[in-house]
């Protein structure tokens, strides 16, 4: 993403209750933002986290402090708005960002995972057809059910995916 890319994206982000943006400015230009806010879980504790969203600093403005500013205003807002965990995600393999947060105290604690969908489907469908071929195997007729189709659930599920993804195209 250039520059200019990720000023849209910090603005995009602005909107919302319990969100927050700061920016940074040197010689009233922006350098960096940090966006984020606060989620109430009643029944979870702590009730209410904070989420950092986004961060960006520009290159050329790192390692000044402009950063770990950005950070402990959001910060001291989201604790103002009773914020007792603070979460985040970065890119796996950004070690600069890594490096950064864990500088300032924040630790891994969950790995979040992605794909595309019709290439989990295709796992599934090669999983169900191994386990269809097992004698007594409920697996199939389990996820027919689910699915709410009569139809084998790896025929229902690569439908649903390819009419999701022709009615994508179409907008």
């Amino acid at each position: 993403m250039n520059s200019s890319e990720l000023w849209n994206e910090a603005l995009y982000d602005i909107a919302g209750p319990n969100k927050w943006t700061f920016i940074a400015e040197y010689k009233a230009k922006p350098i960096g933002h940090i966006s984020g806010g606060t989620i109430t879980r009643p029944d979870e504790a702590p009730a209410t986290i904070g989420v950092i969203s986004t961060m960006w600093v520009e290159p050329k403005h790192r390692n000044r402090g402009v950063g770990t500013r950005l950070v402990h205003d959001l910060l001291y807002r989201l604790t103002q708005e009773g914020a007792r965990d603070i979460t985040l995600r970065t890119v796996n393999g950004n070690t600069e960002a890594q490096r950064f947060w864990a500088g300032l105290g924040f630790q891994p604690t969950i790995t979040v995972a992605k794909a595309e969908p019709r290439r989990v489907l295709e796992a599934i469908n090669r999983i169900i057809l191994q386990s269809d071929k097992t004698p007594g195997n409920p697996t199939m007729k389990m996820l027919g059910l689910a699915a709410g189709h009569d139809e084998p659930p790896e025929k229902v599920l690569l439908e649903e995916v390819e009419d999701k993804l022709a009615r994508q195209k179409t907008r």
